[in-house]
């Protein structure tokens, strides 16, 4: 889940963020515990 804080980075930086934005998502779903490394080797 994407918090109102979250959200309101990615909207202040959305001129300058490259064109992997999907880094951002997993970045923070690591963060919340629902990716862990673990899960990458099943990827």
């Amino acid at each position: 889940m994407v918090t109102i804080n979250n959200a309101r980075k990615i909207l202040q930086r959305v001129d300058t963020l490259p064109l992997y934005l999907h880094a951002y998502a997993f970045h923070l779903n690591m963060r919340l515990e629902r990716v862990l490394p673990a899960d990458l080797l099943d990827i």
